[in-house]
């Protein structure tokens, strides 16, 4: 039978609320108040849940939002109208953790459960649970402000995304409208500078190795002409045959002076290299001349001393001659090609410069500004606001 009654009263105390008056001590001798202090508390417990991936809330906030005069003192004034300002000082609440949210805890989404709680010293004028209720009602709305300017907040930020994106795009596409104009301007197909570095120095030992080709050619064929003249010194050659190679051999003379004055003057972009190639050409046309006069003047010499070795080193001087025009060819179009390099090399230059790092750079930003916007787009569209509900309210 006891236990029936308990159950009963249990059941009693959860269907009606939890106002309950409480005695704070007794009159003890000596006490110079004349009255017991009565304490009543109003109770409920509430269910909070929000998107902790697109919203600041917490149980901070949520306490800030209680005790804001939007929540509690506008609850104060609805409730006790002018009385306000006399039982303020009375009247206290408090928020309870039971469960959820914990500080330094971040979660796709939150929920916690708490137990709020209104004290009242002394007589509440039998608003305790209007009180409890306007309080509730108030929270549940600020907690709605709140999401709301979440909600305005993550569209504003969608917004500067997308805004910073299509300025991204513009500075990416700006970057190789460029880049694209300087090669049209330029006409240059390669831009590598690894390659041209690489062919640049490939031409520099090209370049090397014909000069002292060359120049060891030029030295052979020097003491092979003075062995000739030497020959032909000791040789009694008719006066009409010395009369003709001497005319050649100042012909030579003068177009080997004229060749190196065009060096000179190709070497400092002044002439074309089709101008200094036909002197090279006339050059070599004149010694192969000259080659010949001496030849047929030692075979019609009654009296040629080493007739026969003339004649060899003659033939010799021909075949060098032949050489030598094909070397010169060769270092011409050489110098020719690694002036081209050059130029290009500094293209290739500016080309990075113009492009390169800051091309990579506005790239990588776009990246990143693309995969800002996608998590937002993704926050937007799984947005939970918050929301309230009261259980066991009084």
């Amino acid at each position: 039978m006891k236990s029936k009654l308990s159950t009963l009263f249990a059941v009693v105390v959860l269907s009606y609320g939890l106002t309950s008056p409480v005695v704070m001590g007794e009159k003890k001798s000596g006490d110079k108040s004349t009255a017991k202090s009565h304490v009543t508390t109003e109770s409920c417990v509430l269910k909070i849940s929000w998107d902790a991936s697109a919203s600041r809330l917490n149980m901070n906030v949520v306490e800030a939002l209680l005790r804001s005069s939007g929540v509690w003192g506008k609850a104060l004034n609805e409730t006790f109208g002018e009385d306000t300002a006399q039982i303020r000082d009375s009247i206290s609440v408090r928020l309870t953790l039971l469960s959820g949210w914990s500080k330094g805890t971040f979660k796709t989404s939150s929920t916690i459960v708490t137990r709020l709680l209104i004290k009242f010293e002394g007589d509440p004028l039998g608003k305790s649970g209007r009180l409890l209720a306007r309080v509730c009602d108030n929270l549940n709305k600020a907690l709605t402000a709140f999401g709301e300017s979440t909600v305005v907040s993550t569209h504003e930020k969608r917004q500067r995304y997308e805004g910073e994106l299509q300025r991204a795009r513009v500075e990416v596409h700006k970057i190789l409208a460029e880049r694209q104009a300087f090669l049209e301007a330029t006409q240059t197909s390669e831009l590598s500078r690894k390659r041209l570095l690489s062919e640049f120095r490939d031409l520099q030992e090209t370049k090397l190795h014909l000069e002292m080709t060359r120049s060891v050619s030029r030295a052979r064929r020097d003491a092979m002409q003075e062995q000739i003249a030497r020959i032909l010194a000791e040789s009694r050659a008719n006066p009409l045959s010395q009369k003709t190679i001497e005319h050649f051999e100042k012909v030579v003379a003068l177009r080997q002076a004229a060749l190196s004055e065009a060096k000179k003057l190709y070497e400092a972009n002044r002439i074309r290299s089709s101008d200094f190639s036909e002197l090279a050409v006339s050059l070599s046309e004149a010694e192969l001349e000259l080659a010949r006069v001496r030849d047929e003047s030692i075979r019609n010499s009654s009296n040629s001393i080493g007739g026969d070795l003339v004649v060899d080193m003659n033939r010799q001087l021909t075949e060098m001659a032949i050489d030598d025009a094909d070397q010169e060819a060769k270092h011409t179009a050489t110098l020719e090609r690694l002036e081209r390099v050059k130029a290009s090399l500094k293209v290739a230059e500016e080309y990075e410069q113009l492009g390169g790092n800051r091309l990579n750079f506005a790239r990588d930003r776009l990246k990143k500004i693309e995969g800002d916007l996608a998590t937002i787009e993704r926050r937007i569209s799984t947005l939970i606001r918050p929301t309230m509900t009261v259980i066991g309210a009084n």
